[in-house]
């Protein structure tokens, strides 16, 4: 895996690093119930940004898809974390029953 680095990466890799300085500090705070949610959400978004600044900065094709596919797993990831987190900071977090907790988390790994 060889990489070069460029600018387009730099945006991307400010965003992960942000992002996860972010997802730490609301971890330390996380008496909020909407606090685990956003922490999930965080992480996937810094794990889908520093794949993505990997993917700028890769000199070949195969290297290039591998961290494509190390951010399809967080893509697929960012929207059960953003309804888990707006079900929670709505208070409506039991609208949210096992059955259909399971099935969506059950999507993104298909």
């Amino acid at each position: 895996m060889q990489y070069y680095f460029t600018t387009y990466a730099l945006l991307p890799l400010c965003t992960a690093v942000v992002t996860a300085l972010l997802s730490y500090e609301t971890w330390r705070r996380r008496s909020d119930p909407a606090s685990p949610p956003f922490v999930a959400l965080t992480l996937l978004v810094s794990i889908w940004s520093l794949g993505n600044a990997f993917e700028l900065s890769s000199r070949d094709v195969a290297t290039a898809f591998f961290w494509v596919r190390v951010e399809y797993v967080s893509i697929v990831g960012v929207p059960v974390a953003w309804l888990l987190m707006m079900l929670a900071f709505s208070e409506r977090r039991r609208a949210l029953s096992r059955p259909w907790l399971i099935s969506l988390l059950l999507v993104p790994l298909i």
